[in-house]
C-alpha cells in the first residue's frame, strides 16, 4: 500500500490478548467485507463502552470472539 495516499485501505491490525480468542487472519479491505468501524465497535465494546455505533459502522465484528 502506499502511505502517503491518506487511504484507510489495506491497514493491517493486530489483536493480541485482552481475552479474545483468534481466529485466523481476516482482510476487511475489500469491497464486500465488514467496516474497519466494526471492529472498532466491538473493540470498544469488549472494554466496557457500552456505544452502539463507531463511525460508519453497522454491527459488531462477526470474526470476533470473547473467551
Amino acid at each position: 500500500s502506499n502511505p502517503s495516499s491518506h487511504s484507510n485501505r489495506h491497514l493491517p491490525v493486530l489483536l493480541i490478548g485482552g481475552g479474545l480468542k483468534h481466529l485466523g487472519y481476516k482482510s476487511i479491505s475489500s469491497k464486500n467485507s465488514e467496516p474497519m468501524s466494526n471492529l472498532l465497535l466491538s473493540i470498544l465494546n469488549h472494554m466496557g463502552v457500552p456505544d452502539e455505533q463507531f463511525g460508519k459502522s453497522n454491527g459488531r465484528f462477526k470474526e470476533m470472539l470473547i473467551i
